[in-house]
C-alpha cells in the first residue's frame, strides 16, 4: 500500500509541479521584462516542493519494500507483497535514474 502510495504520489507531484513551473515561466519572463513579478520566489517554491517530495516518496518506497519483504516472507498477503516490492523498486529506480542523470548533465554550454 505504500508502494503504491508513493508510486502515485510522483505523478501527482509531478503535475502539480508541472503546472507550477508554468506559472514560474510565466513570472520569470516578465521579470526579464522589467517587471517584478516575484519569479525566483515562484522557482524557489518548485525546487523546494521537488526535494521534499523526493525525500518523502523514496521513504514510503523504502518503508513500503520492507513492509512487503515481511507479508511475502510470512506467508501473509503474498501477492500484494511482491507488489509492493515491485512498485517500491520502481520508485527507487527512478529517483537513481533522475540522480543520476542530473549530476552527468552539463550546464549547456562550452
Amino acid at each position: 500500500m505504500l508502494s503504491l502510495l508513493a508510486f502515485l504520489g510522483d505523478f501527482v507531484v509531478a503535475i502539480v509541479l508541472l503546472a507550477t513551473f508554468i506559472s514560474a515561466i510565466g513570472s520569470l519572463a516578465g521579470f526579464v521584462e522589467g517587471k517584478d513579478t516575484g519569479g525566483f520566489g515562484a522557482a524557489a517554491a518548485v525546487f523546494v516542493a521537488a526535494v521534499l517530495a523526493g525525500i518523502a516518496g523514496t521513504l514510503l518506497a523504502v518503508v513500503g519494500i520492507i513492509l512487503g519483504c515481511i507479508a511475502a516472507a510470512r506467508n501473509r498477503g503474498r501477492v500484494l507483497g511482491v507488489f509492493a516490492i515491485v512498485l517500491g523498486g520502481l520508485v527507487i529506480v527512478t529517483r537513481i535514474l533522475l540522480l543520476v542523470g542530473s549530476a552527468t548533465s552539463g550546464s549547456g554550454g562550452s
